[in-house]
């Protein structure tokens, strides 16, 4: 099995045990965000390599809606969950 069927396999509790497992998970991706964006301009395009379900580029989009987003991972499934994430911010601010 390659590195791509192995990720592919996990997506879909990919999220679920990084929680488990990283101390401050939340805390974590919300104050790197804040920290880089206060030193930064607002960007207008974000390129994420090796985006997995797209966790950090999720914390980004709640504070940079209006940047255009690139996002590449070698696992489909893992990309397929990003789209859900955002999904859900539009439908609340809708």
């Amino acid at each position: 099995m390659n590195i791509e069927e192995q990720f592919n396999l996990i997506a879909k509790e990919y999220d679920c045990n990084r929680r488990k497992f990283i101390p401050c998970f939340d805390d974590y991706y919300e104050n790197s965000t804040k920290f880089i964006l206060s030193s930064i301009k607002k960007p207008k395009s974000v390129l994420d390599l090796g985006a997995g379900t797209g966790l950090l580029s999720y914390y980004w989009y709640v504070q940079c809606s209006s940047a255009e987003y690139v996002l590449v991972d070698i696992a489909d499934e893992m990309l397929g969950y990003i789209e859900k994430k955002i999904f859900r911010i539009k439908q609340r601010s809708t």
